[in-house]
């Protein structure tokens, strides 16, 4: 083997390191994200047992700007004392939308561990293709999504403590 063959063969060799130790493993770190970012029924949600006043229900925790985004949509129903809590690190205006709901909700908004305002029964999103929009109307660090009628068959009212257990 001459000089020539020697130093094209190390060329090759380094070259095909780098394909197979660098870009490889990237490429298929790329592939498995893109598919985990398009395939969002796979997102699992921690569950925790949540009490406002003397009312227990279940409730799926939304933490996460991923979790947040996908919220209910795209499910079919709520069990009859369950809903989806939104948990911020901050107290905010927060903004909701409907987008691929398939039915009506209730809102709390809780802050300082209080129901702080409500609003019932927010349809979901219409046919003509609008996506339903609505916001809290005072600052919030958690929001609770409930099937529409639960908070006036409850009897909620403003005021009302609200704790999430640590199990």
């Amino acid at each position: 083997m001459g000089n020539r063959a020697i130093k094209t063969f190390f060329k090759n060799f380094r070259t095909d390191i780098i394909v197979n130790l660098v870009i490889f493993p990237l490429l298929i770190f790329g592939l498995f994200f893109i598919l985990y970012m398009a395939f969002p029924d796979s997102i699992e949600y921690e569950i925790k047992t949540m009490h406002i006043g003397s009312l227990e229900l279940s409730v799926a925790i939304a933490d996460t700007a991923r979790l947040q985004v996908r919220g209910l949509s795209d499910q079919d129903a709520l069990c009859e004392d369950c809903g989806m809590l939104f948990v911020y690190d901050d107290s905010k205006i927060r903004r909701f939308w409907m987008k691929h709901m398939r039915f009506n909700l209730d809102v709390l908004w809780i802050d300082d561990g209080h129901v702080a305002g409500m609003q019932e029964n927010i349809p979901f999103e219409p046919k003509n293709g609008q996506i339903t929009r609505f916001q809290s109307e005072i600052v919030v660090n958690m929001a609770l999504e409930v099937n529409a009628g639960w908070i006036a068959k409850n009897g909620v009212k403003i005021g009302d403590r609200v704790v999430v257990d640590s199990n």
